[in-house]
């Protein structure tokens, strides 16, 4: 950047009449329009402090430029004024006195507050905040991920409990460095008995989950032995969580198996927005300056903001800038009114108590005061050069700008060198979730540092060429001379041609991040999702993941080695296989429901799908002429998985239909229901172990048909692709061959046969055997109050008769409780 002048700063109060003038800075050129000009200086200005804050006095800040191309005197830029009185309640709490001044630090030893503690990794020894957030961690003790020392106001270092045996399992509840509390002997034995009460809930309540969890076994053998006897007493499978059931807060876990940054989340600490709108500790402020002239305010038409009513000719002619940007500034001033703002200062406003002498202060006390200040200040604030890194993961919903998404990132360090960086000749195709994984190294000068990042769409045009040429043609009649028609694809992206389309860009002030207490004290800077915008939209275009380092270059030029870049990559893709066995359905009565026909009989098949590709779907075949909305496939399916996986959705859609169309159009759904598969889909890549789901009825419903209560019974294995290969399994009809492992064989399907008069022997003996289980299930049922007849005849010879007592009532509990469902 070459410089272009040098600018100064006024500053006045409003009625006492006070002027300050700092000293100048250099302007250096950022882009077209834009410059900055660091001045680093301390002004004192002589206040009152009124007892009403509404009267209080208004600060004017006046910036002077001299450029280096223009004769004569400064030119005024921008004014902007303060008013002291939403300010004055905070600064008169931080109010510091004039004996002070030679060991202030302007707000860089500022204690970072516990909401930030328990968000981010901070150093060891990190000075906290108390807040009325201390008073609750006294008495629930201390956080599980960072363990705060109240009594000195400091994090300490987590031990991991693994290397402590069990002795370290005693934990005090944290006390703040407040006043003892004195309890009297009533109140001691109170507190004794209230924790006397919390253990015993405590053990009440493991005792119920034993209790519970023994039941559970009991019900699971039951499931695993005799499945159809558990469904009939409505017992649960096992103790898991039922498939449509997602863990509880699933949303706010991270997602491993759709999220490559998951696992980098999770180490540094993250935050789903800017980072500036979570730490916003910085010590300086910003103020915007504007500039006054003739422009009319809000009086502005449509027309008059087209780019060819826009005069540039003078611009032009004087090579001020493209005609673009021209155009973009003048229209953004029209919008503005008559008080654009044209940049922004810098600045901090602490409140002295100075000694007076007749009701005012000394001049020489005040320079005392700004030289004492000036000291500190320069030593805290003096120019530096600081190594920035910025690790730039992924983008997220990129707003694309063709029908495909070829996205790369493009890094622009304003005050550093190397100043540019571009991944534009290796774009992440077809995707508009993209991961870089791509670092940024520059040495940037602070203050006045700022990084801009851009995402940019590479278009990659590819075209068919017709061509045609004499040849032998072959045809029905044989082979003739001919003109032979062939398409020649033209990629001209792989020879390098084509364009960017700019996407949307971020802009990070570096100042704010360096001078922030709360960030410099970070021991891992977190995880940021930064919005992506363009400057003539208000829209969000997608956002950004990062996270930036930076290091002072004094200490990485003496260090290099203890300043390595953090690893960064993407996750490695697994692959994984699974399958799904679909083993009957139950209560899909809905063709009935909507025909008008008695002897209506539906031809019911099972679609299932993996995410929305429709290249992942999967259908049975067709269990024909149910008349009783039943019917069995014992049939399996397989999909293979690359997890993670951004653009799959985890979720499983069963659907069942009715077969009405015979393959020439549309069927009629009958029922649907969706499987969240997320949870199973982090714990494959957390273990990379096999997974099963045992067999178990699921509940599918109807988005126009409430009452629909349809049941499909299914079974999922997936499985890591090394150990797909250990044990062979068919699919489809072959689910049912014995020329695969044991453990994957499947019974053929129990299915309804269509009365034949020239061969009824198939009907008749699908009724006999439907009939059969029907008595089955019936005479179970009905004689399992048979044991109170022992009962009676016990009765009659005095012997003992409560073994049969007891037999009865728990078949009369068993009989009640079938009934009630059936009723159900």
């Amino acid at each position: 950047r070459y410089p272009l002048g040098q600018a100064y700063l006024e500053s006045t109060v409003t009625r006492l009449g006070s002027k300050a003038k700092s000293r100048s800075g250099v302007i250096m050129r950022d882009r077209d329009f834009e410059a900055n000009a660091s001045i680093l200086d301390v002004l004192m200005l002589p206040t009152g402090i009124p007892e009403d804050f509404r009267f209080a006095e208004s600060v004017n800040f006046f910036i002077h430029v001299d450029y280096n191309y223009r004769m004569g005197e400064p030119a005024l830029l921008g004014a902007t004024s303060v008013d002291l009185g939403p300010y004055l309640p905070a600064l008169i709490r931080n109010k510091k006195k004039y004996e002070d001044l030679k060991a202030d630090k302007f707000g860089m030893d500022d204690p970072v507050p516990i909401p930030l503690i328990k968000m981010f990794k901070y150093q060891v020894g990190t000075m906290v905040k108390r807040s009325i957030e201390v008073d609750i961690e006294r008495q629930i003790g201390p956080d599980i991920n960072n363990r705060i020392d109240l009594n000195h106001g400091k994090v300490e270092e987590i031990v991991d409990e693994n290397d402590l045996g069990n002795d370290h399992l005693d934990i005090k509840p944290l006390k703040v460095g407040y006043p003892e509390i004195v309890l009297t002997k009533k109140q001691e034995q109170m507190n004794e008995l209230m924790a006397k009460l919390a253990e015993i809930n405590l053990q009440m309540q493991i005792l119920q989950a034993k209790i519970r969890k023994g039941f559970f076994d009991i019900f699971g053998a039951i499931s695993e032995v005799m499945p159809d006897v558990a469904l009939r007493l409505g017992l649960p499978e096992s103790y898991e969580e039922p498939l449509l059931i997602e863990l509880k807060n699933a949303d706010d876990e991270l997602a491993v198996s759709t999220e490559s940054t998951a696992f980098i989340r999770k180490e540094r600490g993250s935050t789903p927005d800017d980072l500036e709108r979570t730490i916003f500790g910085s010590i300086f402020g910003e103020i915007a300056v504007h500039r006054g002239d003739s422009r009319e305010s809000g009086v502005v038409s449509g027309e008059s903001l087209r780019s060819n009513a826009i005069d540039v000719s003078y611009e032009l002619n004087e090579g001020i800038g493209e005609r673009e940007q021209i155009v973009a500034e003048k229209r953004l001033a029209l919008l503005e009114g008559n008080r654009p703002v044209v940049g922004k200062i810098k600045a901090r406003f602490d409140l002295i108590e100075m000694p007076t002498k007749n009701g005012l202060i000394d001049d020489a006390d005040l320079q005392k005061a700004r030289l004492a200040s000036l000291r500190n200040f320069g030593r805290l604030f003096a120019p530096t050069e600081v190594v920035v890194r910025v690790y730039v993961l992924r983008g997220i919903s990129l707003q694309q700008i063709d029908n495909c998404c070829n996205s790369y990132v493009v890094a622009k360090f304003f005050g550093g060198f190397p100043q540019h960086f571009t991944t534009k000749y290796n774009p992440v195709l077809n995707t508009d979730n993209p991961n870089y994984f791509v670092m940024f190294e520059s040495r940037v000068k602070l203050p006045g540092g700022q990084l801009r990042l851009e995402v940019k769409d590479r278009q990659l045009p590819k075209q068919e060429i017709p061509i045609a040429y004499p040849w032998y043609v072959s045809g029905p009649d044989g082979t003739r001379f001919g003109m032979v028609q062939k398409d020649i694809p033209l990629d001209a992206g792989a020879l390098g041609l084509g364009w960017s389309a700019n996407i949307g860009d971020t802009e990070i002030d570096l100042d704010q991040r360096w001078y922030n207490p709360h960030w410099r004290q970070l021991k891992l800077t977190p995880v940021e999702a930064r919005s992506l915008w363009l400057s003539d939209s208000i829209n969000v275009r997608g956002k950004l993941e990062l996270f930036i380092d930076m290091i002072e270059a004094v200490d990485y030029d003496a260090r290099p080695l203890s300043f390595k870049p953090a690893k960064i990559r993407a996750p490695e893709k697994k692959r994984f296989m699974m399958r799904v066995v679909v083993f009957k359905v139950m209560d899909a009565y809905l063709p009935y429901m909507k025909s008008q026909d008695p002897n209506k009989m539906a031809n019911f098949y099972v679609q299932l799908q993996v995410g929305n590709r429709e290249d992942d779907i999967r259908k049975t075949d067709i269990c024909k002429f149910s008349s009783d909305g039943k019917g069995q496939w014992n049939w399996r399916t397989s999909w293979w998985l690359e997890l993670p996986d951004t653009e799959i959705k985890p979720r499983l859609k069963i659907s069942v239909f009715d077969d009405t169309s015979m393959g020439f159009g549309q069927d009629d759904m009958c029922a649907t229901a969706d499987i969240k598969l997320r949870s199973l889909f982090d714990e494959l890549l957390e273990h990379n172990e096999p997974i099963l789901k045992k067999r178990q009825w699921i509940i599918l419903g109807h988005p126009n048909y409430p009452q629909i209560d349809t049941k499909v019974e299914i079974a999922i294995e997936i499985l890591p692709e090394e150990s797909v290969a250990l044990k062979k399994c068919g699919y489809g009809v072959d689910s049912w061959k014995l020329n695969q492992d044991e453990d994957y064989i499947l019974p053929h399907p129990f299915r309804p046969v269509q009365f034949s008069l020239y061969n009824p022997a198939p009907f008749i003996n699908y009724q006999i055997m439907a009939a059969v289980n029907n008595i089955q299930w019936q005479l179970a049922t009905y004689l399992l109050p048979f044991p109170f007849l022992p009962m009676v005849l016990q009765f009659v010879w005095m012997t003992p008769w409560w073994w049969y007592g007891m037999g009865g009532v728990a078949g009369l509990i068993i009989f009640l409780r079938v009934f009630l469902l059936e009723m159900a």
